[in-house]
């Protein structure tokens, strides 16, 4: 009857914790990582890293792959750009970004420098064209 008690200690444990994040407020991880990228893109590129909104469109080992939009942000022309086999294309200035290692790489750039692997570019570009992100 020993393994009883270990789940029944593990669930307690796990409840416990749950029950600290609700109560404290903690945010997951990643809510951190968006935070520090609004932060920095506001300090390299002007802004309030209040007033930006990231669209994650996939992490990719420790490069993030996303788009910042802010309260100028107009769609006014189409914009291209060619990495490996594909195409991607957006409605405004705003390109995506590779952020990585506290850098804001442009997708070339990124994939040159292998921050993306080919998996992760086809992964990439099939969550861009499905129009799948998350919004922080």
């Amino acid at each position: 009857m020993q393994r009883p008690l270990k789940l029944l200690a593990f669930t307690m444990a796990a409840l416990s914790l749950t029950a600290a994040v609700l109560v404290t407020g903690c945010a997951p991880p990643e809510a951190a990582l968006y935070d520090k990228i609004k932060k920095d893109y506001a300090e390299i590129y002007g802004g309030n890293a209040d007033e930006l909104t990231l669209r994650v469109y996939g992490n990719y080992n420790e490069a993030v792959a996303l788009k910042v939009f802010g309260p100028w942000d107009v769609a006014a022309v189409v914009s291209e750009v060619s990495v490996g086999e594909y195409i991607f294309e957006w409605e405004t200035y705003r390109p995506i970004y590779i952020y990585y290692k506290d850098t804001f790489y442009d997708l070339e750039n990124a994939y040159q420098n292998e921050f993306l692997s080919e998996a992760d570019l086809c992964d990439l570009y099939v969550a861009y064209e499905r129009n799948e992100y998350q919004e922080y």
